[in-house]
């Protein structure tokens, strides 16, 4: 029989906010005398639900849902303000780049004083050095200081430690983005060895297509509450469905040199406006715009980025030798993506409207206009896009 291993009920979390910011120390004196107010944010409310022994479960919502509030919690970072948590077992938390280390000591030491966090003792990290150092690529850096490291070099080093643990459950949150591809592709094979020994491991992303790809279970957080939980392919779509929900259909006027966007609406082939799609459907993107002049010899763009900010690509009309003549009241330009690639996800679209010559722009409007992607074929890909191929033998 399988047993619960951690058991959430109704927890709640609510930080104090200062209405006053305090900036100088001449403030803070003044303050002292003074009555602070403060505005109460609820961070989580209620949270309940229980993790199986040896199972993947991912946790996914919008940025300020409550997710990493949750983990800190379930680690005893944090203490709840109601509500009750059992965890039976020893926990590894990997939550935040940097939690645990030292920025003056070298990365030899920082590796034992975070193993000593973990739970390790100095023997089992002696036996474990070479493999931490060489998984996190830093053979060349072990006796430099972790101040001089980049993010990626700190974020390796980090989980490179935190993997040796012997714990019985593994926190993970939305810190392997920092890595590159191939730090990326070793972890998640780490991942799937520690599925197969069923490890316990609650898994924070906005990767959608690695949350499908190693959950069991996924609990789908919305303002600070479990909205709900389920297999992943249905809370993956729960998902795409709450941000598309609330995507603006317009966007107040600014003050640009000429040509301002007022909306970007997104339909299918058939014209029927919608936000979600799937995978090989036509995208149609149409652009609108005003002008408080005529304008002439003008040119639109569009860029294309997931839900962590990557840039998938990037198009504008000058690159097909393309113009419009004359822009004058209202305009609008519609971009055609037939046989979409896009895999499992939301996409940010970001429009821009410039000079032939793509050096003076007008306006642009960055990543407030989204769609959503859900996959449905059978054929599991993993990452942004799905590209034509062929297979010979």
């Amino acid at each position: 029989m399988v047993e619960t291993i951690i058991e959430i009920n109704k927890i709640t979390k609510v930080f104090k906010i200062p209405h006053e910011r305090k900036t100088t120390l001449k403030e803070y004196f003044v303050s002292a005398f003074s009555h602070r107010t403060y505005e109460q944010f609820h961070a989580l409310r209620e949270v309940s639900f229980s993790v199986r022994e040896g199972e993947f479960l991912g946790i996914i919502g919008r940025n300020g849902s409550g997710k990493s509030t949750l983990l800190k919690i379930i680690a005893g970072i944090l203490q709840p303000n109601s509500g009750r948590i059992a965890v039976l077992g020893s926990i590894a938390p990997f939550l935040e780049l940097g939690v645990g280390f030292q920025p003056d000591l070298t990365a030899r030491e920082n590796v034992y004083l975070y193993g000593a966090i973990l739970g390790l003792s100095r023997t089992a990290i002696d036996q474990k050095f070479d493999s931490i150092i060489k998984f996190a690529e830093l053979e060349n850096f072990v006796d430099q200081k972790l101040k001089n490291f980049s993010s990626g070099m700190q974020v390796r080093l980090a989980f490179s430690t935190a993997i040796q643990s012997d714990a019985d459950i593994l926190l993970v949150d939305e810190v392997l983005a920092v890595g590159d591809a191939d730090f990326q592709r070793k972890c998640f094979n780490t991942f799937d060895r520690l599925k197969r020994e069923k490890k316990t491991i609650i898994f924070v992303s906005h990767d959608l297509g690695s949350i499908e790809r190693f959950c069991d279970r996924v609990v789908f957080i919305e303002g600070g509450k479990v909205k709900n939980i389920g297999k992943p392919r249905e809370m993956i779509t729960a998902y795409g469905q709450s941000f598309t929900d609330t995507t603006p259909e317009n966007i107040e006027a600014r003050a640009t040199s000429g040509i301002y966007i007022t909306k970007v609406a997104f339909s299918n082939e058939q014209g029927e406006e919608k936000k979600t799609f799937k995978t090989g459907e036509t995208i149609r993107i149409k652009i609108f715009c005003k002008t408080n002049r005529a304008v002439h010899n003008v040119i639109f763009g569009l860029e294309f980025a997931n839900e962590q900010g990557l840039l998938l690509s990037g198009i504008n009309m000058g690159i097909d030798h393309l113009v419009v003549e004359k822009v004058e009241g209202e305009k609008q330009v519609e971009f055609i993506i037939q046989n979409n690639p896009f895999l499992d996800g939301m996409y940010y679209v970001t429009p821009a409207v410039a000079d032939k010559s793509g050096d003076l722009i007008f306006d642009r409007v960055e990543r407030i206009f989204r769609f959503y992607i859900a996959n449905e074929n059978q054929k599991k890909y993993f990452g942004f896009i799905q590209f034509p191929y062929t297979w010979r033998f």
